[in-house]
């Protein structure tokens, strides 16, 4: 009976061609490694020593030709001191294959069964047992092999036709992993594919996802700090035990960089190399630049731990630097380090010498056995930096590493190390070309642990400072840190969700900034319970995020120094003032700097909207434009929205321009608008955050004082700050107090605005705590508001006046250097001339004039505003308060001038 075909599907037979690649099994060649055991170090040593004086003598301080000599003299060296230096062999490449357990034991028994069939005479007659049993063993372990590849296909296809239809997201992305996997069969293609990976990652994307306007902004204050901090701090000579220390700390038996130079080469004859050494670090500080040779390096991709290693995310960039790099950055990391312990904060204990990793885990396990014992919740949570060091933006790093206190020639060193780097790519035996890299520090490079401390320290102090998360007795263990790893220790989960809010808020930017990415894992808690499993992007407060900013600090309930501690931009240099301030009575003005100022508005219900039109501005329209557009690219103002950017009611306030000067005008926020309640009637003059609080302003008496302290013939001077009010920040908490709108568009201040009955105080209470650091130093000077008055014996006058302009700098206080008077007998301060050759003090002839013809327009005119009258009163009071028998004259006037009737009240003025 034939055989009959019932099924119903139709047999179809297809013909395809595909191209098979065989993998080459050609040898290749390999370098030996050096054996150093074999080396005759007197004639090595020797060799060298002859090699380092001639190069002395020839230098010409050209780092990069005396870097190749020696390295030409050690290769020579080597040549006559170690046999079969640098010797070149030939192998044959084996490939990689799977392997499991049947593999294993298949292996196994093929062994066995090879060294009887061998010990029995290797005789390969079909009728040997013994060859019976090897030639079985090995058709076991090849058909392990084919069992082991098909289930690996078998488990691919599986999960592609499973997630086809669960989630397409997941099925396109194993396709193209599949698809992958067949374009780069050759080391070539995948040489080829790593290149690509690692110049996007080494390269930010300015078109997506990065906040260039950040960028911007920090390569221009970066470049403005070059020039100001150049030559002013040099960098001390090198000492010999910096370098015999460096070279000890060089690890034996690891990688030749590209030129085949081991730590070895130099370990075995550094007393030899010392002198030349230390003559090219040395240049190196005066060039303040390296050359391109030493900022290159080799990236390897290395697979992590038990990670898939089809995705490229899964490897580790490990970094070869030239050996002669490693001594410079060694050298330089000793020297930073001691600034950068002074702020790392206690809780991390990565990266730092003579600090154990284990006691980040210690800390852990001790709150975990203290709370289990006082029978109390403890929850934990690890967060980890998603390619930690590959995604600092270098500008924007250096920024922040200036602000902690690195500076003058060593931070302009450090950047200029970072500037035009390259790298290449090893894979397998070849080498890829030279790839820019304008982010990330190189793994494995020496600088690298402490330039990533200086950005992962400020996360850590948010959250120390909020006082959340665990305790051991007062000490706060909230975030025990190795490394870029951190552990969050709360006792509750309303704890730790004020630690993820700070962390969110603190950090949310940085993805756009600076490219990092914080991984969430969760844990379970001491009842089992797993929570809630997210991730969150981590961030420095700016123009980006600052409503997600506003919304965390408003429902705090709390001014943001009080609780959410989230620092904002300014260019104060905060450490600094900490330390200066330290013992000063008023000290929370650090706080307000850091965080913000508090506009103290203390009343329950937002202010009323505005009453009062701007129509009257058209003739001052341009002016309001000109304010605006600057303050935008200074970062003060944010804007323009086309609608409310904040989670509650935004207030907008009218705006107002007053004279100042001759042809210049003065944009002013009016807080006074409203019928009921205005923004300046809801902010107490007589207390400050529920407190009792009386300002005090210097007088004209005072100053007089410091005259007659240093005697007839004393230098004056002064000082004005630029834009003095703009410069100090509000706290986030009140960003919806302060909005305004122009030409239809909403705008929201950031900083102290004219007409706000709070700005006065915060810019006084800063300037007296700038007077105060200038008094700890021997400079005596009268602040009022943003005006300096100092005065100086002849002989330091010079030094005091451009000693204060630098600390200005330090400060990060911007001097409008205009308004600045250098020392001199005759000054004008506050309106009045002060005159040390004859000691005394008058009304300069201009303001007597002013007084005069503004007496005589009042004696002309029949109705006054009440704004006039108010202004003029205290403005001629300034004046006549100087004369002997100022109150006869003085109330004369102003009775004569009260006598006139006042136009009616509903008209507009501006108190």
């Amino acid at each position: 009976m034939e055989a009959e075909n019932t099924s119903d599907h139709v047999p179809v037979i297809a013909t395809i061609k595909r191209k098979l690649i065989r993998k080459s099994n050609k040898p290749k060649s390999v370098i030996v490694r050096t054996k150093w055991e074999k080396c005759n170090l007197q004639k090595y040593q020797l060799t060298i020593s002859d090699g380092v004086e001639k190069i002395l003598q020839a230098s010409n301080k050209n780092i990069e030709e005396d870097i190749t000599s020696i390295e030409k003299v050690m290769h020579n060296a080597c040549n006559e001191a170690i046999p079969n230096y640098n010797k070149s062999i030939r192998t044959k490449s084996t490939g990689k294959s799977l392997w499991n357990k049947n593999i294993s034991e298949a292996s196994k028994i093929t062994k066995e069964k090879h060294a009887l069939w061998k010990n029995g005479g290797a005789l390969k007659d079909k009728n040997n047992p013994l060859k019976s049993q090897l030639t079985t063993a090995k058709r076991l372990l090849r058909k392990a092999h084919r069992q082991a590849y098909a289930s690996q296909r078998e488990k691919l296809a599986n999960q592609i036709m499973t997630e086809s239809s669960s989630d397409n997201k997941l099925f396109h992305k194993l396709l193209r992993t599949q698809r992958d996997n067949q374009m780069a069969e050759t080391n070539e293609d995948i040489l080829h594919m790593w290149t690509d990976y690692f110049y996007e990652l080494s390269n930010p994307d300015y078109k997506q996802d990065f906040d260039y306007e950040k960028y911007e902004l920090s390569t221009l204050q970066n470049t403005i700090i070059e020039k100001i901090e150049k030559g002013k701090a040099k960098i001390e000579p090198i000492r010999e035990e910096e370098i015999h220390d460096a070279v000890k700390r060089l690890k034996n038996g690891k990688s030749s960089d590209i030129d085949g130079i081991s730590a070895e080469h130099y370990k075995n004859a550094e007393t030899e190399l010392l002198p030349l050494i230390l003559h090219i670090l040395n240049t190196v500080t005066k060039q303040l630049d390296i050359p391109q040779m030493l900022k290159g390096g080799i990236i390897t991709p290395v697979l992590k731990k038990n990670k898939d290693r089809q995705n490229p995310a899964n490897y580790r960039g490990k970094t070869v630097t030239k050996i002669f790099t490693k001594i410079l950055q060694s050298v330089l990391k000793s020297r930073i380090d001691i600034k950068i312990h002074q702020i790392q904060n206690q809780l991390q204990r990565g990266f730092t010498e003579a600090i154990p990793m284990i006691f980040a885990a210690f800390l852990a396990s001790e709150a975990i056995i203290q709370f289990s014992e006082d029978d109390q919740e403890v929850l934990l949570l690890t967060l980890d930096a998603e390619k930690a060091f590959d995604k600092l933006e270098h500008e924007i790093l250096f920024n922040k590493v200036y602000h902690y206190g690195i500076d003058g020639d060593m931070w302009i060193l450090l950047r200029n190390m970072y500037r035009e780097m390259s790298i290449r790519i090893k894979w397998d035996d070849l080498v890829s070309d030279k790839i820019s890299v304008n982010q990330g520090i190189q793994q494995g490079a020496k600088l690298s642990t402490s330039l990533y401390k200086c950005y992962n320290n400020a996360i850590l102090d948010s959250v120390t400072e909020s006082g959340l998360g665990c305790h051991m007795g007062t000490i706060g263990i909230a975030t025990p840190t190795c490394a870029d790893d951190i552990l969050v220790l709360a006792n509750s989960e309303c704890e730790l969700q004020g630690i993820m809010e700070i962390l969110q808020v603190f950090v949310l930017g940085l993805r756009k900034q600076q490219g990092l990415l914080i991984d969430f894992e969760y844990s379970p808690d001491m009842n089992g319970n797993i929570l809630k499993n997210e991730s969150i992007r981590f961030c420095e407060m700016d123009m980006n995020n600052f409503s997600r900013v506003h919304e965390v600090v408003f429902y705090s309930g709390k001014p943001n120094f009080a609780f959410c501690k989230i620092p904002v931009r300014s260019n104060f240099n905060i450490h600094l003032w900490e330390q200066l301030l330290e013992d000063y009575h008023d000290k929370i003005v650090v706080e307000f700097l850091k965080y913000g100022w508090p506009l103290n508005y203390v009343k329950d219900t937002m202010p009323d909207p505005p009453t009062r039109r701007q129509n009257h501005l058209s003739q001052f329209s341009s002016f309001i434009d000109s304010y605006i557009s600057k303050e935008l690219d200074l970062g003060a103002i944010y804007g323009p929205f086309r609608k409310n950017p904040l989670c509650c009611h935004l207030t907008l306030s009218p705006l107002f321009t007053v004279p100042k000067g001759d042809s210049n005008r003065r944009v002013i926020v009016d807080c006074l608008h409203g019928n009921t309640l205005s923004i300046n009637e809801g902010i107490p003059s007589d207390t400050f955050l529920n407190e009792n609080f009386k300002l005090y302003y210097p007088r004209h008496e005072e100053f007089i004082a410091l005259l007659l302290n240093h005697g007839r013939g004393c230098a004056i001077w002064k000082l004005d700050l630029s834009r003095a009010f703009r410069q100090l920040v509000f706290d986030p908490h009140y960003l919806h107090l302060q909005g305004y709108e122009w030409r239809g568009h909403i705008f929201i201040d950031n900083r102290l605005i004219f007409g706000m009955r709070s700005s006065p105080q915060a810019c006084q209470r800063t300037t007296n705590a700038v007077s105060y650091m200038l008094w700890k130093s021997n400079i005596h000077t009268i602040n009022y508001v943003d005006d300096f008055g100092g005065v100086s014996d002849n002989q330091n006058a010079e030094h005091d006046y451009n000693f204060v302009l630098e600390l200005f700098q330090r400060f990060g206080l911007e001097v409008s250097k205009e308004k600045c008077l250098p020392p001199t007998k005759v000054l004008t301060f506050l309106g009045k001339e002060y005159n040390s050759i004859d000691m005394t003090v008058r009304i300069p002839e201009t303001k007597l004039q002013e007084t005069y013809e503004l007496l005589q327009k009042f004696a002309r005119k029949k109705t006054l505003h009440q704004t006039s009258v108010t202004t003029s009163y205290w403005q001629v009071g300034f004046y006549f308060r100087m004369c002997p028998k100022r109150k006869t004259f003085y109330f004369t006037h102003v009775t004569d001038i009260t006598k006139i009737p006042f136009q009616s009240l509903s008209c507009s003025y501006h108190r």
